[in-house]
């Protein structure tokens, strides 16, 4: 059982493909192209899609939008930050 308000890991709540489908998620990626790289179909990759929303959605009570699902995917080491140079701030001039 899971508490609202407890420490969970992402992970623990996702399927194997439906992290297959997070990382291409935080790539930018559409269903139709989820779909063409994991050989399913654009159906089948909205559909995981929307299991991983509503997944975290009934566990925060809240909908993220992708840039926010690309954080987690970050923390989580789902998706190195190396592939988001943008991220990375720099720090201010001393």
């Amino acid at each position: 059982v899971i508490v609202r308000g407890s420490v969970v890991h992402l992970t623990w709540l996702l399927s194997q493909r439906e992290i297959e489908v997070l990382k291409l998620i935080t790539e930018g990626n559409s269903n139709k192209v989820i779909a063409k790289k994991l050989g399913i179909s654009v159906k089948t990759a909205d559909t995981h899609r929307s299991n991983i929303n509503g997944k975290i959605r009934k566990l925060t009570g809240h909908t993220y939008p992708s840039q926010i699902l690309t954080h987690m995917a970050i923390l989580l080491g789902i998706t190195p930050i190396m592939e988001f140079p943008f991220l990375i701030i720099p720090p201010p001039p001393s």
